[in-house]
């Protein structure tokens, strides 16, 4: 009786072959597409690279069915064992998108002029996200908004308050008070 074994095995569509294994642990290192595998006589279910399983209790199984419910043949590679096998490959169905580790953009504090807009951000399809802090030094409020940010309209922010949010396009500032504001600003891009 073998404690760890693998198997590779092409398996034409629509086709069910036999593995005479043993084991009470198995184990998809690899596919080239889904398929249905069974232990003896118990029914079929999907499987996939990546999946494994271990029987509860001390059952174990004594021949693997495994069913290629596809229209064209793939190749599986399974490991069964007695016990269960650790494997610390990452195993992932798909490409993984990697892209530009995020980069944090901060400048100057931006003056809003008293009752008046000022422009925080120009758009930018780079950009994750904008953090704008109505400083605590202001006196009153201040709203966050686009090209249309007013007394009525935008996000009210309090001296103090912080406002981060998914955005590529303008972003603007209006200050209601009777006197300047300063707004910090940092940008996320990547």
């Amino acid at each position: 009786m073998s404690r760890y074994a693998t198997y590779t095995q092409v398996i034409s569509a629509d086709v069910e072959i036999e593995l005479a294994t043993s084991g009470n642990y198995v184990r998809c290192l690899d596919a080239t597409g889904i398929f249905l595998i069974g232990l003896d006589d118990d029914p079929l279910a999907e499987f996939t690279k990546g999946l494994g399983f271990e029987l509860p209790d001390a059952r174990s199984f004594s021949r693997l069915r495994i069913y290629n419910p596809g229209s064209t043949a793939i190749t599986v590679q399974l490991a069964t064992a007695y016990g269960r096998v650790l494997d610390s490959r990452a195993s992932f169905a798909d490409a993984i998108p990697v892209g530009a580790a995020p980069h944090l953009v901060t400048g100057p504090d931006i003056s809003v002029p008293a009752e008046g807009v000022a422009l925080l951000a120009a758009g930018d399809t780079k950009r994750r996200e904008i953090i704008v802090q109505n400083r605590s030094q202001n006196a009153r409020e201040i709203r966050i908004g686009d090209a249309a940010a007013s007394a009525v309209e935008g996000v009210e922010l309090q001296p103090g308050e912080t406002w981060r949010m998914a955005v590529t396009g303008d972003v603007f500032a209006y200050n209601l008070h009777t006197a300047d504001a300063v707004v910090a600003v940092a940008v996320i891009t990547g």
